[in-house]
C-alpha cells in the first residue's frame, strides 16, 4: 500500500582505496561483516534517521528530474545487464542527488560496467554517509522492499509516481534491515517483499520497532508487534488499502 548517464571517463584512486578493495574484480566482505553488531546507541539511531531522511530528500529530487525513481527504467541500455538487471545500484544513480562529494564520486563509477567490476569495485570503500548504518565501510542495511506488489518490482527498475494507486505516502519504499542484514553499497541487491510474512525478510533480532521510509520521503519507526496486515497493506504500492500507522509510530 501507499501513504503520503553515460560511461564516466576513469579517474585515479589512491592506493588506500585499492587496498581496501581487495583483489581486482572480486569482492570480499570485511571480517565480521555480516555478524549481528552491537546494540545501538540512541545517538546512532538519530544519525541513522537523519541520514534516511538526506536519502528521501534525494529520492524526491531524483523523480522530479527524471519522472521515475531510481534507476530510471529510461536510462541508456549500456545500464543494463543482460537479464535486465540495472548493473549498479540505486544507492549509485542516487549520488548526484546527495552532496558535491557524492556528484564527484558518482563521476569515477563506470556505469556500463557491474558493480564488481575491477574498476567500480575499487569504489566500494568510499560510501556516502548517508548509506552508513554500521561500522563498516562498505556495507548497508538500507534497502528496498521488492517484487510482490512492492514499491518496486522484482527487476530493480524504478517505477513512476503514477504507479502508487494507494499514494506514496501510505506505501514504505525502504528500510534499514537491521546490522545481521547488510549488503555491498554498489550491488543492486534489495529485499524480497514476502507478503504472508513481510517482516521475515528483516534482521529484527529483539527490536521493537523498525526505521522506514516512505514513498514520499518520510522517515518514521514503526513498531514491530503491528499486525502483518497493516504491513503487508502498507509495503503494497496498489493494494487499495489505507492502512492507519499512526498508532504504531514510536520515537
Amino acid at each position: 500500500m501507499v501513504p503520503g548517464d553515460a560511461s564516466a571517463a576513469s579517474i585515479p584512486v589512491s592506493r588506500p582505496q585499492r587496498e581496501a578493495a581487495g583483489e581486482p574484480g572480486v569482492y570480499k566482505p570485511p571480517v565480521g561483516s555480516l555478524s549481528p553488531a552491537a546494540p545501538r546507541s540512541s545517538a546512532d539511531t538519530v544519525l541513522r534517521e537523519l541520514n534516511l531522511k538526506r536519502v528521501g530528500m534525494a529520492f524526491l529530487d531524483y523523480t522530479d528530474k527524471y519522472h521515475y525513481l531510481p534507476p530510471s527504467p529510461k536510462l541508456a541500455r549500456s545500464h543494463w545487464g543482460k537479464d535486465g538487471r540495472p548493473k549498479l545500484s540505486w544507492r549509485v544513480h542516487l549520488l548526484p542527488f546527495l552532496d558535491e562529494a557524492d556528484r564527484q564520486l558518482y563521476a569515477q563509477f563506470r556505469h556500463d560496467e557491474p558493480w564488481d567490476s575491477a574498476h567500480n569495485l575499487v569504489l566500494l570503500p568510499s560510501m556516502p554517509r548517508a548509506y552508513k548504518t554500521t561500522s563498516d565501510l562498505t556495507n548497508t542495511s538500507l534497502m528496498l522492499l521488492v517484487g510482490n506488489g512492492a514499491a518496486y518490482g522484482d527487476d530493480g527498475k524504478g517505477p513512476s509516481p503514477d504507479d502508487f494507486k494507494d499514494r506514496m505516502g501510505y506505501t514504505i519504499l525502504m528500510v534499514d534491515a537491521g546490522p545481521g542484514k547488510v549488503v555491498p553499497w554498489t550491488k543492486p541487491e534489495d529485499l524480497s517483499f514476502v507478503p504472508d510474512d513481510p517482516l521475515s525478510p528483516l534482521s529484527l533480532s529483539d527490536q521493537e520497532k523498525i526505521m522506514v521510509m516512505f514513498a514520499d520521503s518520510m522517515v518514521w519507526n514503526l513498531a514491530t508487534d503491528m499486525p502483518p496486515a497493516h504491513w503487508r497493506g502498507l509495503i503494497t504500492r496498489a493494494g487499495g488499502e489505507r492502512v492507519d500507522y499512526f498508532p504504531y509510530r514510536r520515537p
